[in-house]
């Protein structure tokens, strides 16, 4: 496994494509993503077959563009230990915007795929931002007709971070990694210190998941950015730590 160091001149400090990197994490640690957001439907799926992410073609038929608006949506095709096939639809808001309609919108992705899919879908919506009045429920009510629905709602920002540190889970590093992008905005020294300590102990892992935590250490790199020169010296300081054969766990 190597350790992916942000390149500095490729690309500006003010643009971190969290899309991007929210989907292709995703993507990545799917298996993990599902364990730490709904296990209970993680213990029911077979990941001994592969999990399908749905064309970018396909997904336009059913979600209309949202032009200008920072979102990762991802679709999963994932089949249970019982032999049936099971949709995930995967909502990831990178930006808290507290958008009236969110809910309402959510909605009109579900009833779009049951009627042009005829499939059941688990939808996730997780917020990245501090915080959110986004409600995970739309209630539409009219003259004795009524509809409710809900789905699954997470803000990162509301997990507690000392138990995100003490976690197996590699998705409770991601968590952590967004939460010091918003607490760092400004402060690039202490961006630096959490980026560091957060590498130090992934690059420390030994099991069974090098290709994941590959994927989890280019998410963390690249999310929690740093200016030119510091990025620089932090990369010198980490060449520096490996060849000196210690690992960042004992520094």
């Amino acid at each position: 496994m190597q350790l992916v160091c942000e390149k500095p001149d490729v690309y500006k400090l003010s643009h971190v494509n969290q899309d991007n990197l929210w989907k292709k994490l995703i993507a990545d640690l799917f298996e993990d993503f599902l364990l730490f957001f709904l296990p209970d439907l993680h213990e029911e799926v077979d990941f001994s077959k592969q999990v399908e992410f749905l064309q970018q073609e396909l997904f336009k038929e059913i979600i209309e563009h949202r032009q200008g608006r920072k979102v990762a949506d991802q679709i999963a095709k994932v089949h249970l230990k019982n032999g049936k096939e099971q949709w995930i639809l995967v909502h990831t808001e990178v930006q808290t915007i507290d958008e009236v309609h969110f809910a309402k919108r959510m909605f009109e992705y579900f009833y779009r795929i049951s009627d042009r899919y005829g499939k059941k879908i688990v939808a996730i919506a997780i917020f990245t931002g501090k915080s959110t009045k986004s409600t995970n429920q739309y209630l539409e009510k009219f003259y004795g007709t009524e509809i409710m629905y809900t789905f699954n709602k997470f803000v990162v920002s509301d997990f507690d971070e000392e138990e995100l540190k003490k976690s197996p889970k590699l998705l409770s590093k991601a968590l952590l990694a967004s939460i010091y992008l918003n607490r760092t905005k400004n402060e690039m020294s202490h961006r630096s210190t959490y980026k560091r300590a957060l590498l130090r102990k992934e690059w420390s892992l030994n099991n069974d998941k090098r290709t994941e935590v590959s994927a989890l250490l280019y998410f963390i790199d690249y999310l929690l950015k740093l200016p030119r020169a510091m990025s620089e010296k932090f990369v010198r300081d980490v060449k520096e730590e490996i060849r000196g054969g210690r690992s960042f766990a004992s520094i």
